[in-house]
């Protein structure tokens, strides 16, 4: 089994899309409206889908040919729609913020990693209402040129933790890749577009949120019950705050 968490994790960043939330309605709107007005043939959900995790420029000007210019109008394209349409279409999954709850009440620095425009990332979290469970969120800037393992390596500097002491969540085979260049352990998650239950990864893998927080937790030694209870003291002393 390779890219295990490490058994001292101080952060987890995860991916956004297919591992946060479900955001394809948004994503898959936005990149059909940029195809008919560039003219390129609609691959069709499938097709779509498996764009999503990829930086966005590189699917335009290398995939799809345009170039640096016709990639670039491509994303200027792309970002125009997705932000007055697509990031309010994003549904939180069922657990995630109650598993970030018992992350951090063990101590577990929490972070987000994504090759969506930071500034769409954090937009979403708030509406979610889930910004605040987060230490850290790296998205992709104006210049596009940041890849996965970048974006791993600066979150794991802004939640003060080495490349030995984090965990990347994600459910793609970009994730996986990211999370090796960058050193770090893997944890790929079912629920989302990539990554299939039952499929023969080499990586341990996470059939829904709480089953998440159980493998990081659990290779930090401590046990299920340990966790429900931290995690309930959490919130205890927060219903206490004035």
């Amino acid at each position: 089994m390779r890219y295990l968490p490490p058994p001292n994790t101080k952060s987890a960043v995860f991916d956004f899309d297919g591992t946060i939330a479900d955001t394809s309605e948004g994503i898959l709107d936005a990149h059909r409206t940029t195809m008919r007005a560039l003219g390129i043939e609609d691959p069709g959900d499938e097709g779509l889908k498996r764009l999503i995790g990829e930086n966005l420029f590189r699917v335009y000007a290398e995939k799809y040919g345009l170039g640096e210019a016709g990639g670039r109008k491509a994303a200027a394209l792309y970002r125009e729609r997705y932000a007055g349409t697509g990031i309010h279409l994003a549904a939180l999954y069922p657990g995630f913020r109650e598993m970030l709850e018992t992350l951090r009440a063990a101590g577990i620095r929490t972070g987000v990693a994504t090759l969506k425009a930071e500034r769409f990332a954090e937009t979403m979290l708030e509406e979610m209402g889930i910004r605040g469970l987060f230490d850290a969120v790296c998205g992709i800037g104006a210049d596009d040129r940041m890849d996965k393992a970048g974006l791993i390596a600066q979150c794991m500097a802004r939640c003060g933790s080495t490349a030995e002491e984090t965990v990347l969540v994600g459910d793609t085979e970009n994730d996986r890749a990211g999370a090796e260049k960058a050193g770090t352990g893997f944890i790929g998650v079912t629920y989302g577009f990539g990554f299939r239950k039952g499929g023969n990864a080499d990586f341990l893998t996470a059939d829904d949120p709480a089953a998440v927080a159980e493998l990081i937790l659990g290779r930090n030694g401590l046990e299920p019950a340990e966790q429900t209870d931290q995690a309930e003291q959490a919130r205890r002393g927060g219903d206490n705050r004035t």
